[in-house]
């Protein structure tokens, strides 16, 4: 099976080499590797082509975005199946041979696996693996490590560029729902590079994503278990919109929880939700004092706050807010310790849904 690799970039200088020596690398015989490049000016087409006896084609011209040079490049591909590779990330090797093994041994359309992230620091972690069938309402399969047949672009059509960020979700919620067959490698198939246009703009990406979700929940089976749960996450990404948008949406929250207008809180919880109500209380009347966490002794300082231990927790005086979403074993922690004043940051989101009255533990 021929195969065809397509790496889009534009001014991807300091990055492209690397992408373009892991296709270089694969251990398969007839591999097609296109380039479709937006018009860089900063060096990248001379690497580009020093590197052009690897290189089938390469076409730089100025493009309507990234998804609009994917397709350019499906429509120039001869390839029985198709592999995506940007000019921040890069393949493992071998990759492309077991892809197309798994391919001729499998009555499978579309090939993917797993993945590695690395910062920007250059620090690699795996991201938690998602079954596909949560793909109606997050991005479960890794669009790096994501192989499709050339046949199946002809018969369900190519990215959808009204969506700038998260038209490779649309993609594949598409095929997904149309009961085009998925195959799954579990190996890592490639590295991705965090801080691309994702994490950019990210919030467009999650905009669009509901969006697309909401679009196929129809063909979902389970829609009527998917449809909550969906729904439920749109509900927790309008709240941190709002938080972060409004600090005093949060100070009026939790007076109203609390019916007191209180001036100092201590925040349990040392992750994402929990640095982010301290961001969104920074401008308003209420005074973050401290952090807590059951696993302070792996951090000193959050944004300036001390994180402190659990072990002085039924001697606090000061409200808490609990700023971690699955919330059940802090809860538990202090109800057993008879703690009384504190909310739980699903409280607070319900709260805002009107579903939860000024009820203070």
């Amino acid at each position: 099976m021929k195969v065809t690799i397509i790496t889009v970039c534009y001014n991807s200088v300091k990055t492209i080499e690397k992408t373009i020596q892991s296709v270089q690398l694969q251990a398969y015989e007839d591999l097609e590797y296109i380039i479709i490049d937006g018009g860089s000016t900063d060096g990248t087409l001379d690497i580009i082509d020093a590197y052009k006896n690897d290189v089938s084609l390469c076409i730089s011209e100025p493009d309507n975005g990234i998804y609009d040079a994917m397709n350019k490049g499906i429509r120039h591909a001869t390839g029985d199946i198709i592999g995506i590779i940007n000019s921040d990330d890069w393949y493992e090797a071998d990759t492309v041979r077991r892809v197309a093994a798994y391919f001729k041994g499998n009555e499978v359309d579309v090939v993917y696996g797993k993945i590695l992230v690395v910062d920007t620091r250059g620090v690699v972690k795996a991201p938690d693996e998602r079954p596909l069938n949560t793909l109606w309402y997050q991005m479960a399969a890794p669009h790096p490590s994501v192989f499709i047949k050339r046949n199946i672009y002809e018969k369900y059509g190519l990215f959808d560029t009204r969506y700038k960020i998260s038209a490779d979700y649309e993609l594949l919620l598409r095929l997904y729902s149309k009961g085009v067959r998925f195959g799954f490698m579990n190996r890592v198939m490639a590295y991705f590079r965090s801080g691309g246009a994702c994490d950019i703009h990210r919030k467009l990406g999650k905009e669009e994503g509901y969006e697309i979700a909401f679009r196929y929940i129809g063909a979902c089976e389970n829609r009527e278990m998917i449809f909550p749960l969906l729904n439920r996450e749109k509900q927790w990404f309008n709240f941190e919109i709002r938080i972060v948008q409004d600090p005093f949406f949060m100070q009026e929250l939790l007076y109203k929880y609390f019916n007191s207008d209180i001036d100092e809180i201590v925040i349990f919880g040392t992750g994402e939700w929990g640095k982010r109500c301290c961001r969104a209380l920074q401008n308003s009347n209420i005074e973050v004092a401290f952090f807590v966490d059951n696993r302070a002794q792996e951090y000193q300082k959050i944004d300036g706050k001390t994180v402190k231990t659990t072990s002085g927790l039924k001697y606090l005086e000061q409200y808490i807010l609990v700023a971690v979403k699955d919330s059940e074993d802090i809860v538990r922690q202090l109800d057993e310790l008879d703690m009384k004043k504190y909310v739980t940051i699903e409280r607070l989101l319900d709260s805002s849904l009107n579903r939860v009255g000024n009820i203070c533990k």
